[in-house]
């Protein structure tokens, strides 16, 4: 008969063998079970249970003591219940019939889902698992009481949270309220959930409730915490004060990489006239495209001309012809930003072709190489947009039977010679098709009545569409203005826009154009457009609006539907503006001319510190922030993040404006938020592989910080600058900057940034090939960490976990394996104390390959089971390859051949083709596959 064991260790301990119930006699036996049956269907080291079991207080005699026990359980489970395998047991279950087990294997897959309904349900099936707080009938354990008892309700509460999230959402309200207080209640200090049960009662209208529970919530932390609310709980404050009840508890941008081919094209226009000669010869051109190599066009001509208007349209009738999908980029040739560099445009492209960011390479010319392996077999559509040289697109173009259409103001002679590019100059529009596009706005009638000022103002506006859409927009907004005046104001060289930085755009002059728009805007509505005109070409959303208004997100919302509506910018996407750079160029004249230097300047500090805070937001959600000292506070509503995965998917779509934002800070004498922005993006920038703008981020923080003169922000600014050119691979400037961080923190008596600091710079010299300096580094700073005595009001905290982690890791390599093991063992068992399942899991494959070393293959194979168990989640992909690498080098030496087989596959599946530290693993695969 086959023995159905069930266990349920979420609330009092229950125990099921072919559904009649066991009672286990005494604490310490069912803690003995708990424990095996945490690491069910796998092997536990003797040791490891031990150390689990008893603690710091072992019997004398482990080994007879837990062979006792072990017999007792067998006794009451059956005799096959538990293995004997070497160095260790293992209890036999299906992990499915433990309830922990089955928790925690619910909310990945819930995290993992794209679907809200499934997503609902694997989290509502998730929770209802639980029944109390695990473990308190296996007390004798403390391993248990603390630190799994506190994972598990993590997991657990994590549910909840995202399954109420949902609700919000899809605005299902009822009865959350009750269910936050009961969760309140048996949880008073998590504060998610009160930031959850305010947006509830804002989100139905009861908002003196809502003040109420705030200040229970505030007053709550400040006793038992001695801290301020956490930025969540103080954003709901916010959005209370601004009521502003029909606001989301989240703004989330899409996930980055969407299932399927990428699909990036902007929006067609809805109305678009003439072309048809631009886009005949286009269709032949794609009529005759080969299979075996790219077919490149160039649409050439001045600014305003509407190239990318064409581009766009012609893409969107031929797009079913890709069906490996499309993909844009504006390089921002002619803008007043820095030129988009071939390498941060084959970034992007690389990562909505769904390369982990670890496996992007450093350089552009591998980047090129990258991408072109990548599109060798595959139809798709590049739309490569304003570009300034032929330079700029080399790098940009696939290897085979792919069709790349680049629009520029320069000629791009040169593609045609060495790329064979087809090249179509746009011409200005006929007098004929500009008479249409007016006519399709203002009427047909008007036009009938007022023929020869439609002609002259289609002459005005020089055949360019930009001049003509404005002109069109206005002249329809205004009716009862003949179209004569606007004539008129054409003529008018008082309001002449400069010809913008584009030698063969000597025609139109749309200043005078956009002076009839502006003109047309109520007050408050002009206000907020000359203001725009302060940031740095960076998209525009109703936040940004609110800050630089200092208004409610009501008003910005309308202000910016009343900019839209007169085409003076554009709805890119579902909350996010752009407009045409000359527009921009035309509002920051206006902002000069009318608005005083003070205004301006409160202005930007304004929208600094909402985008300070979002980014905050953003690295804490994700968490890849330094700390929570300095924290912002904006008193206009900053985006919120439900989870790491949309934290990171902002990150990773603004991370092109990151610059553009740091820069406006120093150019308005913001130094405090110049050096802020850096440090509070240092840890993305560097794990996202950016290196080029973690450089220069941290180098202009680093510059603001001298200006300011604030010790602290000079020390923590030196050090994202090492890190940054640690990355870079320049060891010495590297070694050089924490050094400097190092000298400052020991000036102002900062042990922790000085323990912190000299970690990294072990990790500096140890890149660098100097282990036993790097070793030294680590001895000081683990004398200085001896001296900590935690201040309050500390920037970054004591490297508790990093520390020992580090001083493990490089023992290990200099093989002084009696130092290692002891430190390594530290590191998991801080990180598993402070809840940072990341981390241990880290030191868990650290602890698997030092066991591996030492030939204990049971312990490693345990060790490395572990560490994949809590790496579910992350993006770590040398930590997962080093875990199963060991996994399956275990495998192998046990004469279990197809685990090792499958194991080492799954291994160099975390790492880059041909990458050297997976050719050990790649010569274990083909010993074993020969």
């Amino acid at each position: 008969m086959i023995q159905v064991l069930e266990i349920r260790l979420l609330g009092p301990l229950e125990i099921s063998l072919n559904e009649e119930v066991v009672t286990l006699p005494g604490r310490r036996l069912a803690a003995l079970v708990t424990i095996l049956a945490l690491s069910a269907n796998r092997p536990v080291p003797v040791d490891v249970i031990a150390d689990r079991l008893w603690g710091e207080e072992p019997p004398r005699h482990i080994k007879e003591t837990l062979h006792t026990y072990i017999a007792r359980v067998r006794r009451l489970l059956g005799d096959d219940a538990v293995e004997t395998r070497s160095a260790g047991y293992q209890l036999r279950i299906d992990p499915d019939r433990v309830d922990a087990a089955r928790l925690a294997d619910l909310v990945r897959q819930a995290q993992q889902e794209t679907g809200d309904a499934v997503k609902r349900t694997l989290l509502e099936t998730a929770a209802k698992l639980w029944r109390d707080t695990p473990f308190t009938s296996a007390a004798a354990s403390d391993w248990l009481t603390t630190g799994e008892s506190a994972r598990l309700t993590e997991i657990y509460l994590s549910a909840i949270e995202q399954r109420i999230d949902l609700d919000l959402a899809s605005e299902r309200y009822s009865g959350l309220s009750t269910e936050l207080q009961q969760l309140i209640s048996r949880h008073p200090l998590r504060e998610p959930l009160w930031a959850r049960l305010i947006a509830v009662l804002r989100l139905t209208g009861r908002t003196a409730e809502a003040l109420e529970q705030y200040d229970k919530v505030r007053t709550l932390v400040a006793d038992e915490l001695g801290v301020d609310p956490a930025p969540a709980l103080q954003q709901e404050f916010a959005r209370l004060i601004a009521d502003s009840a029909d606001q989301p508890v989240v703004t989330a941008p899409p996930a980055a990489a969407e299932i399927g081919p990428p699909r990036q094209l902007p929006p067609d226009l809805r109305r678009f006239t003439g072309r048809a000669d631009e886009a005949r010869r286009l269709d032949e051109i794609l009529r005759d495209s080969p299979a075996n190599r790219p077919t490149i066009v160039t649409l050439t001509g001045p600014g305003g001309i509407g190239k990318t208007s064409l581009a766009v349209h012609w893409a969107h009738r031929v797009q079913d012809r890709f069906p490996d999908g499309q993909l844009f980029v504006d390089l921002r040739g002619f803008a007043a930003e820095t030129p988009v560099s071939a390498g941060a445009a084959l970034l992007a492209f690389l990562r909505a072709l769904h390369v982990a960011p670890a496996q992007i390479p450093a350089e552009t010319a591998e980047r090129t190489a990258l991408f072109r392996t990548l599109t060798a077999d595959r139809r798709l559509f590049l739309l490569l947009d304003n570009a300034r040289n032929a330079e700029q697109v080399r790098a940009l173009l696939p290897s085979s039977g792919s069709v790349v259409l680049v629009t520029s103001r320069n000629q791009l002679r040169s593609l045609g010679s060495t790329a064979g590019a087809f090249d179509l100059t746009v011409a200005p529009m006929p007098r004929a098709h500009a008479v249409e596009l007016l006519t399709a706005a203002v009427g047909t009638e008007r036009v009938a009545a007022e023929f020869p000022a439609v002609a002259e103002l289609a002459d005005r506006c020089a055949g360019l569409p930009l001049a003509l859409a404005v002109a069109a927009e206005s002249a329809r907004r205004t009716p009862e203005r003949p179209l004569a005046e606007l004539v008129n104001a054409l003529a008018d060289d008082q309001h002449a826009l400069d010809v913008f930085a584009d030698p063969d755009d000597d025609q139109g002059d749309l200043r005078r154009v956009l002076s009839w728009s502006y003109e047309a805007l109520e007050p408050e509505t002009a206000r907020l457009f000359r203001l725009l005109g302060l940031l740095p070409g960076v998209p525009i959303n109703v936040q940004t609006a609110c800050a630089l208004l200092d208004s409610n997100p009501v008003q910005a919302r309308r202000r910016l539907g009343q900019l839209s509506a007169g085409n003076l910018i554009q709805q890119a996407q579902h909350g996010l503006f752009q407009w045409h750079d000359l527009i921009r160029v035309y509002a920051a004249e206006l902002t000069v001319q009318s608005d005083a230097e003070e205004t301006r300047r409160a202005a930007v500090g304004r929208a600094l510190e909402w985008y300070l805070h979002t980014v905050q937001n953003a690295a804490l959600a994700a968490d890849t922030a330094e700390s929570r000292s300095y924290l912002a506070c904006s008193a206009h509503q900053p985006l919120t993040f439900a989870d790491s995965a949309a934290a990171m998917s902002w990150l990773w779509s603004e991370h092109p404006n990151f610059t553009a934002w740091i820069r406006l800070a120093i150019t308005y004498g913001f130094d405090d938020y110049a050096w802020r922005l850096p440090w509070r993006l240092n840890k993305f920038l560097n794990r996202a592989y950016l290196v080029t703008e973690a450089v220069e981020a941290s180098r202009l923080a680093v510059d603001a910080a001298e200006r300011l003169g604030d010790p602290r922000a000079r020390y923590l600014t030196w050090n994202c600058h090492g890190v940054a050119e640690l990355r870079a691979g320049r060891t010495d400037s590297s070694a050089d900057s924490t050094r400097r961080a190092i000298q400052i923190a020991q000036d102002c008596g900062d042990i922790a940034a000085e323990v912190g600091f000299r970690t990294n710079l072990a990790h500096v010299l140890w890149n660098g090939g100097d282990l036993d300096l790097a070793l030294t580094e680590l001895e000081l700073a683990q004398a200085a960490a001896t001296r900590y005595t935690q201040p309050s009001d500390e920037p970054i905290p004591l490297p508790r976990v990093h520390l020992p982690m580090a001083t493990g890791a490089l023992s290990f390599l200099l093989g002084r394996l009696d130092v290692a093991k002891p430190q390594v063992e530290l590191a998991v068992r801080l990180a598993r104390s402070e809840g940072n399942w990341y981390l241990e899991a880290l030191n868990l494959v650290n602890l698997a390959e030092l066991h591996e070393t030492l030939g204990d293959d049971a312990r490693a194979g345990f060790h490395a089971g572990e560490a994949l168990e809590r790496l579910q989640g992350f993006r770590a992909p040398p930590s997962l390859f080093g875990a199963l690498a060991v996994q399956a080098r275990v495998a192998a030496r046990a004469g279990r051949r197809d685990d090792a087989v499958a194991l080492a596959r799954r291994a160099l599946g975390h790492l880059p083709k041909a990458h050297p530290r997976g050719e050990q693993i790649r010569e274990l695969l083909r010993s074993l596959t020969s």
